[in-house]
Parts: C-alpha cells; structure tokens; sequence
C-alpha cells in the first residue's frame, strides 16, 4: 500500500497518470466493496454521523485534513486527494502532499503525530483498532478530541472505499462478479462523485491559508450532504 509513483515508474504530474496510479494502488490492495462490507461498513459510519457532523468545530481545519490525509496515505483514493490537499491547503497545512504519501517527518507538533499514526493504523486494519491504540491517541490529544479524530477516519474510510468501488465498478462492470451490485454502485455513488470532482476543482480557486470558519463551513456541509447517501445504506446495513 505505500508503493511509490517511482516503483511503478508513473510520473507524478499529469490527471492520466495520477489517475493510472490509484487505481493500481486500489486494485492491488483490494480496497473495494462488496455488498456486505458495503451495508455493514455505511452502518459503522452511521453511528458516527453526528460526530462527523461536530468534527469540523471541535478539531482544529489542520487536525481534521491530518486525520483525513493520513488515511488516505493507505487507502489511496484520487477523489480523495483531490478534494483534501485542496482543504489542507486551505486550511494552511504544510506539506499535505507528504502527509498524504505517508511521510510525517513534516509533522513537529505532536498531536499531530499521534494524530497520523492513529489514522494510518485505522486505515491500515479497515477500522479494526485495538483499544490500546484508541487509548494511545486520546492519551496524546484528549479524550474530546480523540472522539472526533475516530469519527473523520470512518468518514475518510468511507469516502475512500466509495470512490474505489465506483472506479473498480466501471472499470469491472462488464466481467466478472457482482454485475448487479457494480451496476447499483454507478448509479447510486456516481451523482455524489461527480459533484465531489466539481467541487475539487472549485476549490483550487481558494486562496491558501484562509479563515478557519471557511473550512469548518465547508467539513459541516461535506457531512450534512454525505448523509444522503449514508443514512439509507446505513440502515439497511444494521440489519445484517
């Protein structure tokens, strides 16, 4: 999961490449739903819900795209990176390129790296974290914060896994398994994702290092608008 562009031999301007890159990343770790992992996963972030929502307040803009980066760095989702080294950017992180490839030598503060490992190893064990490891972090940062930091790292697994199932299901739809799921997938994800590239691209418009309230606005919004695809799966998925 932390193969370097170099390693593949893909250069690291350009959208094709860019784009070559995670989905190989994604392919390779296996990082896609299948029906089940999908409902029971949405339920997971369900139950989050309003602490994603609280999140954007109770975490600093830098802590929260910290958090997001830095599961990202594992999962590996080009939605993602677009979207979050625009807010990270926004918000005044440095380095949030680095951060996003997994490098947190960048990282001096040190919640913030209590705050990266944290969020690596979640990633890394698909939310599976041992108590110990939850009880590291909120030793690090406090148990208010911890609490918030657990809830965007769901929020990232989520939108990370819905934006590689949906690359994985139009790349896939027409061989292979789950032709009726894939197809679900498009339809269902594929008007979120295409407002989420809109929205990227807006985004680089934004001056660096803006007010804070504009990140916050924004992660508030990013929750209430996610919650539309979320809850109704999220439902179906505590049934299981």
């Amino acid at each position: 999961k932390n193969v370097k562009l170099s390693t593949i031999g893909l250069s690291t301007s350009g959208g094709t490449t860019v784009r070559l890159y995670y989905y190989y990343l994604a392919k390779m770790s296996n990082n896609v739903w299948n029906f089940k992992q999908c409902l029971l996963d949405h339920s997971k972030v369900l139950k989050q819900l309003i602490n994603i929502a609280k999140a954007p307040i109770m975490l600093t803009p830098c802590e929260g795209e910290i958090i997001h980066l830095s599961v990202n760095s594992v999962n590996k989702c080009m939605y993602c990176t677009n979207l979050h080294e625009n807010l990270a950017r926004m918000a005044g992180l440095k380095n949030y390129s680095e951060i996003n490839n997994g490098d947190a030598s960048s990282l001096l503060d040190t919640n913030y790296k209590a705050m990266h490992i944290f969020a690596r190893e979640f990633a890394m064990k698909n939310g599976m974290i041992t108590v110990d490891t939850y009880k590291e972090l909120s030793k690090a940062v406090g148990p208010s914060k911890a609490t918030y930091c657990l809830a965007l790292a769901w929020f990232l697994h989520w939108g990370s896994y819905a934006g590689l199932t949906l690359d994985n299901s139009l790349e896939t739809l027409g061989s292979g398994r789950d032709v009726l799921f894939k197809l679900f997938f498009i339809l269902y994800y594929g008007p979120l994702f295409i407002v989420i590239v809109a929205v990227s691209k807006l985004l680089s418009l934004f001056p660096s290092s803006g007010p804070a309230v504009i990140n916050q606005a924004l992660g508030v919004i990013l929750a209430i608008v996610a919650s539309i695809w979320i809850i109704p799966l999220g439902v179906l998925g505590l049934f299981i």
